[in-house]
C-alpha cells in the first residue's frame, strides 16, 4: 500500500514518495551533498510556491552572487537562466562607486574583477543614480524604452560613460530622446584605462514574492530539521498564509529586524540556515551567499508561537558550503551542521 500524507498548505492527500520533495535552498544555486529536503507539500502547492522562488532568483540581489559563485553548467540542474527580471521588474544590477560617479558593472570570470559597459547614467533630484546600458548602434526607440523603465521625472544630472570612439554616435542618439541645452553640456576629465580598486553595491527591486520565498526557506528548513511538527498545526497558520498569499501586513507580522552582519571576510562562499525555539516562539534565520565579496542577505522570520510547554531554548543550524573551487558538474558543495552561538547566528 502506497504511503500517503496531507499537504500542510491545502490539506490534499498525496504520495510523498513521488518526487524528491522541496529543496530548502533553491536547486538553481546548485545541489549539495547531505541536502535537506522537505516532503510535506503536494506538487500543486510546490509549483505555486515556486513562483515566489522564481521571483527571488530573477529579481533579488542573490541573482548577482549566483552568477559569481555557481558555474553555469551547475545552475538549475545544468540549465542557465537568462539574465532577465520577473513580474514586470528588472533584474538586479551591480554598481561601482568610482571617481566618475556611479557605474553599472559586470562581473568577469574572476569574482573579484568587474568591467563597465557603455552607459548613460541619470541622477534624480535626490542624487540616486539610474544607469542605462548602451551598445553600438542602439536606436532612439530602444533608448526611449530603456528611459521609460527608470521612471525618473526630474533629472538633476546625467553622464555618458563610453570609449571616445563611440561618443559622437551615442550623443546623436541621446539628443533624439532628451533635449539637452548646449550650454548645460560639460566634458569631464578622461579616465585612463587600467585596473583599480572600487566599492561594489547591488541595486535590486522586488515584490512581496521575494519575502514569501525567504519565509518558505526558513519554514521548510525548521520543519525538515527539527522534526517536531508537521507544519499544518494552528500555530503556523500565519506563516503558511504568508507563504501562499503574501501581503505587506503579513510581512510586518512575521519578519523582524534584519541583523547586522559581522565585519569579517569569509574565505569561502556559503549559506547559513538556522532555527530556534525560545520562550514559546519559533524563529528561522536565513543568511544567503556569504563569502569573500559579500556579507550575505540576512533575515529573521517568526514561524509560530506555542504554549509554555516548549522547552526554554532548542536550536538548529546548518551551513551550505560551496567547494573551492566550485565544480562545474555534480554537487557544488556540502551541508554541515553548525555549532550555534548567539554571536555567529543570531
Amino acid at each position: 500500500m502506497a504511503e500517503t500524507a496531507n499537504c500542510i498548505y491545502c490539506g490534499r492527500t498525496f504520495d510523498p514518495s513521488k518526487g524528491e520533495g522541496d529543496h530548502v535552498i533553491p536547486a538553481a544555486w546548485g545541489e549539495f551533498r547531505n541536502d535537506i529536503r522537505f516532503r510535506g507539500l503536494c506538487q500543486e502547492c510546490n509549483r505555486r510556491i515556486g513562483k515566489a522562488e522564481q521571483h527571488m532568483l530573477q529579481c533579488g540581489p542573490e541573482r548577482i552572487f549566483r552568477e559569481m559563485v555557481v558555474p553555469a553548467s551547475s545552475r538549475s540542474r545544468g540549465k542557465r537562466a537568462s539574465w532577465v527580471g520577473a513580474d514586470g521588474l528588472p533584474p538586479p544590477q551591480s554598481v561601482a562607486h568610482a571617481e566618475e560617479g556611479v557605474l553599472k558593472v559586470r562581473f568577469l570570470d574572476n569574482p573579484g574583477k568587474v568591467s563597465a559597459p557603455d552607459q548613460f547614467v541619470i541622477y534624480d533630484e535626490a542624487g540616486v543614480a539610474y544607469p542605462i546600458e548602451l551598445f553600438p548602434g542602439i536606436s532612439p526607440n530602444a533608448l526611449r524604452n530603456k528611459r521609460k523603465r527608470i521612471q525618473v521625472k526630474v533629472i538633476k544630472e546625467a553622464r555618458l560613460h563610453c570609449d571616445e570612439s563611440r561618443w559622437d554616435d551615442y550623443m546623436k542618439t541621446i539628443k533624439k530622446v532628451w533635449k539637452w541645452p548646449e550650454n548645460k553640456q560639460v566634458e569631464l576629465p578622461r579616465t585612463e584605462p587600467g585596473m583599480r580598486t572600487i566599492l561594489i553595491d547591488t541595486m535590486s527591486r522586488f515584490k512581496i514574492l521575494y519575502f514569501q520565498a525567504i519565509a518558505k526557506i526558513a519554514f521548510h528548513y525548521y520543519l525538515a530539521t527539527s522534526g517536531r511538527f508537521k507544519g499544518y498545526e494552528p500555530c503556523f497558520s500565519e506563516i503558511r498564509d504568508f507563504i501562499m498569499n503574501g501581503t505587506a501586513q503579513g510581512k510586518d507580522k512575521i519578519f523582524i529586524r534584519r541583523p547586522t552582519s559581522q565585519k569579517y571576510i569569509d574565505l569561502r562562499w556559503f549559506h547559513v540556515l538556522a532555527a530556534k525555539e525560545r520562550n514559546g516562539v519559533a524563529t528561522g534565520h536565513v543568511c544567503l551567499f556569504r563569502g569573500p565579496q559579500y556579507r550575505g542577505s540576512e533575515y529573521v522570520v517568526i514561524l509560530g508561537k506555542f504554549s509554555d510547554i516548549i522547552m526554554p531554548l532548542i536550536q538548529w543550524a546548518h551551513s551550505y558550503e560551496y567547494d573551492d573551487p566550485v565544480p562545474s558538474k555534480g554537487k557544488v558543495g556540502i551541508v554541515r551542521p553548525v555549532q550555534v552561538t548567539r554571536m555567529s547566528v543570531y
